[in-house]
């Protein structure tokens, strides 16, 4: 289950009871390239570079 929210400047947590829902990344190649890019997150260590999860 995915607790937290994988977005830069999210809190959202997962609370028993809540609303919210949280998704995982795909495991197919294209559709998580797809994903990582629409977050728009960098590496920290390296800004040239897109976050993988």
């Amino acid at each position: 289950m995915v607790n937290t929210c994988s977005a830069v400047g999210c809190t959202n947590r997962a609370k028993k009871g809540g609303n919210i829902k949280f998704h995982r990344f795909p495991t197919e190649t294209n559709r998580r390239k797809k994903w990582i890019q629409a977050m728009k997150r960098m590496k920290l260590d390296d800004p040239s570079q897109l976050w993988e999860p």
